[in-house]
């Protein structure tokens, strides 16, 4: 959930798309259509292989598969959003979800295609950058991915630096 920093009345809601209400939720809008890869989970493999309904693995622990987890809206630009999923997808708009710009988290800079987008944020001072925190650790890969773009996800360019290895980054928040 996010209050758009443009208006106190207007909320954004995630699930597989975007809502927007501009009534504190009184009333909603899908303002896009499915965001995600739209996948059922229990087709996709798991250890090698597919599992039933009722296998005893972690089917209840997991997030739910193919769901937005981070919305960030430009304090600068009203209407340029940004989503990150949990599997593995960036999406833009800049016109309050007329139309979306989709981007794969594998064709970042060394991230897998596996990705979790964990957070996204706005910058404060630019309208034209956003900062991604993403995961990996559902595959055993417990590198930080931090990332940033000045071209509203054109390119990215990895902000790691020193942050040791095996450090899962969950939020990514900018300096006032």
């Amino acid at each position: 959930i996010l209050v758009s920093p443009h208006s106190p009345t207007r909320l954004y809601f995630a699930s597989q798309r975007l809502w927007r209400s501009d009534n504190r939720g009184d009333s909603w809008t899908a303002v896009s259509g499915d965001l995600t890869r739209d996948q059922e989970r229990i087709e996709l493999p798991i250890m090698g292989g597919a599992q039933s309904w009722d296998a005893p693995w972690d089917f209840v622990a997991m997030s739910t598969y193919n769901t937005i987890t981070s919305i960030t809206e430009s304090p600068l630009k009203e209407g340029l959003l940004y989503v990150g999923t949990d599997d593995g997808i960036i999406q833009v708009t800049g016109d309050g979800g007329e139309s979306w710009t989709k981007i794969e988290v594998g064709d970042l800079p060394d991230v897998p295609e596996t990705a979790f987008v964990n957070d996204i944020k706005a910058d404060l001072f630019d309208e034209n950058t956003v900062y991604v925190a993403l995961d990996n650790h559902k595959f055993g890969d417990f590198k930080p991915y931090l990332l940033k773009s000045t071209d509203r996800g054109k390119n990215w360019e990895s902000m790691t630096g020193n942050v040791p290895d095996r450090t899962l980054v969950w939020r990514i928040v900018q300096d006032h």
